[in-house]
């Protein structure tokens, strides 16, 4: 992302963290600004969420920018473990049916993000996870799975 769409992505953010409402004109607005920024503006959509302003809008757009190209965003948001991100980060990835689910699995390595922040994730996409996969991932007893 550029410095002007940085720019733009930054007072768009701005905006909806001090509009009146979710559904002002102001708010509606600059989620359409976030939303022709493309996902470049992502970052700055979960940095907002800390400050627990307006977080509808910035749900609704976390829903739209989520992708299996995006979706490692997603996970750093999880593995940060901030209270104000997580609620959001988990909502949007337990809802959404527009990544390949089957990269949660693969997250299961990961040894920075929670484990029960992706079993309730996984849970809830149960229908659009490969049991099999997730089987065989679980019985292999990797490191990064394995809770001390």
């Amino acid at each position: 992302m550029g410095l002007l769409d940085s720019h733009k992505a930054k007072k768009a953010v701005a905006t909806i963290i001090n509009a009146a409402s979710a559904s002002s004109a102001d708010a509606l607005q600059a989620a359409a600004t976030l939303k022709k920024i493309g996902p470049g503006a992502l970052q700055h959509v979960i940095d907002a969420l800390i400050e627990q302003s307006n977080t509808e809008v910035f749900e609704n757009l976390l829903e739209y920018f989520l992708s299996s190209k995006t979706l490692p965003l997603y996970l750093d948001a999880l593995a940060h473990d901030d209270r104000e991100i997580v609620p959001s980060i988990k909502k949007a990835l337990s809802t959404s049916s527009k990544f390949d689910t089957g990269l949660l699995i693969d997250a299961l390595e990961r040894a920075d993000i929670r484990k029960e922040y992706l079993a309730s994730i996984l849970k809830a996409q149960g229908k659009n996870i490969s049991q099999k996969r997730l089987l065989e991932v679980l019985g292999s007893g990797s490191s990064g799975i394995r809770q001390t």
